[in-house]
């Protein structure tokens, strides 16, 4: 799954990141991320419902990077998109836009 905000992290970042936990990719779920993000304004990522355990010394997105601070409309349009997202097996994150890491990164 192409997620073009994921360029922006810094390599050694990139490096470390778990991707086994994204989910596979697909084009309706693509869409799905890619209509929150325009609608919200978020970063928005694809996560699998059932995920393996992360690798030893990997890091998450959301050990990384700030969640998004939802607005009632924000929650419900997530709310919504996730009931689409969950016949692929995959759930939504939204992370703060700008991407903003967390001070211990």
């Amino acid at each position: 799954m192409s997620v073009p905000w994921l360029a922006d992290l810094p390599s050694h970042l990139r490096e470390t990141l778990d991707r086994t936990e994204f989910a596979p990719p697909h084009s309706e779920l693509s869409a799905l991320r890619a209509d929150l993000e325009t609608r919200t304004g978020h970063l928005v990522m694809t996560y699998r419902l059932d995920p393996a355990p992360p690798r030893r010394g990997s890091s998450t997105l959301c050990q990384l990077i700030e969640a998004a601070e939802l607005t009632t409309a924000d929650a419900a349009a997530l709310s919504a998109a996730e009931e689409g997202a969950r016949r692929f097996g995959a759930c939504l994150v939204a992370y703060r836009n700008p991407l903003t890491f967390k001070a211990n990164h």
